[in-house]
């Protein structure tokens, strides 16, 4: 019952649903101190959502028991760590639920509910069987480009049957599912193909000939936000064909949860008096949070401040930064928190007036205003580059205390780059130093990726190039021609991945709005920003030729499988790891706000 008629129902529907079945059952209420056992329903907990009933058992337990200790494994990136809650403990209940029938599910919800993390979590420990496709919309979507890319996974069984490699089958995950633009006839083309596809079992070659492809084997994960805004409603046709489910933000609790779990094992061999603040920084951020949401909304000229818990999220990231040796008080801990608050909330800023408005939010917060002066004091900036040029010195995150220090270091790193680039009199000024600094810090962070915004001649891409260029990365950058166009483009992200993939180097992919001549160009780049590769980029021959030249590599190196599939997945992960991206854009018009 509640996880037919309940499961799409927001959270003030379900306490009424919770109530109605706990009144019409008949069944008694087991309240707090003992378990509900068959015939009887648990009390304990408003809502018998928050419970899961256990046959082998024979009894009700709350999701809340079924939550797996943390442990913190400081050898993984920082995308791959997952802290369980209750929430995402019952949605991968309910995914194990589904998949096995092959019924096709759907989550909404709001952004920020953790529902891609926690899908991808469950993929990931899915038995080699399973080969895993992800599939990012984005308004520019079209049904082409989903049928190329699940055609990429096909082999032929048949005349007229495809499915995946013999033996295995194919999950297919459909993230922010709402977003392909509605055309004039009311359509969205992508989600229409799916529904043919899913509804029956098949579709229709590209080719000319129109020949019909019989395709099997394949499950269906897929998550979308809730309508409105830029979510659009979809086909009612379609959605009847997935078991829905909705999934409300994440709780107070949970996210005090993940967050401070991750920062506490993190300070394990920091100062105790530094373990004991932990709470209290988890506590303030997300006050500091709630008020980012209040006050400052997207607006036409704002159509950036859009701000989500994954902002919450490269907070702790950039903490994870800090050693015990650098940072051996209290008060140095609070300094560098308050910086990284700073760069994630405030480098979004365009006015003043919402500066000022953020700063008065930082020193009106508890654990700052009694030592204002010393964790306001500006500049506040910090960064590992100080040994840089000094290949054999371990890089070390650090207060960078004042702009002379910083000028000081760059004087030696700007006559390296202007002699390896061409350029000539470079000046820095404090800001152009300041702007380094933050480009610099999101480039050395796992998936640092920047868009950076302001008009003409403000020097985005310079600074960027600096910012690579003192990280010791490659700078990768189209040649726009006359006949430049969409085959262009992908024949250079070929190179580009060729570069980060099999030649290992780490690289900064700058892109600005006048290179954008074709608006395809940043559907192509949101494939790259979501699953970290293009899946439709390579034939068959090229993919086939990448697969033979890594294998070895993969082989030895992570002790995978060398199945080809084993092979492009490594392949895949080095580009991801080794690919950062700077979108350059210009705010003047409604271009950006657009795109």
């Amino acid at each position: 019952m509640i996880w037919s008629f309940g499961a799409c129902l927001k959270q003030e529907d379900r306490i009424i649903l919770d109530t109605y079945i706990k009144y019409l059952s008949g069944l008694s209420l087991v309240s707090v101190g003992s378990k509900a056992k068959s015939g009887q329903l648990p009390n304990e907990k408003p809502l018998l959502f928050d419970h899961v009933f256990q046959p082998e058992l024979n009894q009700w337990i709350k999701w809340d028991d079924l939550i797996p200790k943390y442990e913190h494994d400081r050898s993984k990136r920082f995308y791959e760590l997952f802290v369980s809650t209750a929430d995402t403990i019952r949605l991968e209940w309910l995914m194990k639920s589904m998949i096995p029938i092959h019924q096709p599910v759907l989550f909404v919800g709001d952004t920020g509910s953790s529902k891609t993390a926690t899908i991808q979590s469950y993929i990931r420990h899915f038995d080699s069987r399973y080969i895993n496709l992800n599939l990012n919309f984005s308004s520019r979507t079209k049904s082409i480009d989903v049928q190329r890319t699940i055609e990429s996974q096909l082999e032929k069984y048949s005349k007229n049957t495809y499915g995946p490699s013999a033996g295995n089958k194919l999950i297919i995950f459909l993230d922010d599912l709402s977003m392909p633009k509605i055309d004039q006839y009311g359509t969205q083309q992508a989600i229409a193909l799916l529904k043919l596809l899913i509804e029956k079992h098949g579709m229709y070659e590209r080719n000319g000939e129109l020949n019909w492809k019989f395709i099997t084997d394949i499950d269906w994960i897929a998550a979308m936000g809730t309508p409105g805004g830029s979510n659009n409603s979809i086909d009612p046709r379609f959605i009847s064909h997935f078991s829905v489910f909705y999934i409300s933000s994440p709780s107070y609790e949970s996210l005090f949860r993940i967050f401070s779990t991750i920062l506490q094992s993190h300070v394990r061999t920091f100062s105790p008096e530094i373990q004991g603040i932990i709470p209290n920084i988890i506590h303030s951020t997300l006050q500091i949070y709630e008020n980012i949401l209040r006050l400052f909304v997207p607006t036409p000229t704002k159509c950036y401040y859009i701000f989500s818990l994954r902002d919450l999220s490269r907070i702790i990231q950039s903490l994870l930064q800090t050693i015990p040796e650098r940072f051996d008080t209290k008060e140095r801990f609070l300094r560098v928190w308050v910086h990284e608050c700073i760069r994630i909330f405030s480098d979004r800023f365009n006015n003043l007036k919402d500066f000022e408005l953020f700063n008065k939010i930082l020193e009106e917060n508890s654990l700052i205003k009694d030592e204002k002066n010393y964790l306001l004091r500006k500049p506040i900036l910090f960064a590992d580059y100080r040994t840089a040029l000094q290949d054999d010195e371990p890089k070390i995150y650090e207060d960078l205390q004042d702009y002379q220090a910083i000028k000081s270091i760059f004087d030696e790193i700007i006559v390296e780059f202007q002699e390896q680039y061409g350029y000539k009199n470079i000046v820095l000024f404090n800001d152009a130093l300041e702007h380094i600094t933050r480009i610099y810090r999101v480039l050395c962070l796992d998936r640092g990726h920047l868009l950076l915004i302001g008009v003409g001649g403000s020097g985005k891409k310079l600074l960027s190039k600096i910012a690579a260029f003192t990280a010791k990365y490659e700078i990768f950058e189209i040649q726009l021609t006359r006949n430049y166009n969409e085959i262009s483009f992908r024949d250079d992200l070929k190179i580009l991945f060729n570069q980060v993939g099999l030649k290992n180097k780490k690289t900064v992919f700058i892109l600005n709005d006048a290179q954008i001549i074709d608006e395809n160009f940043l559907e192509y780049i949101n494939n790259i920003l979501s699953n970290g590769m293009i899946t439709t980029l390579y034939n068959e021959e090229e993919r086939d030729e990448i697969i033979n030249e890594i294998r070895e590599e993969a082989v030895k190196m992570f002790r995978i499988g060398s199945s080809n599939e084993n092979v492009w997945n490594y392949f895949i992960q080095k580009c991801t790891t080794n690919l950062y991206i700077i979108l350059c854009m210009n705010p003047n018009g409604d271009l950006l706000r657009n795109r």
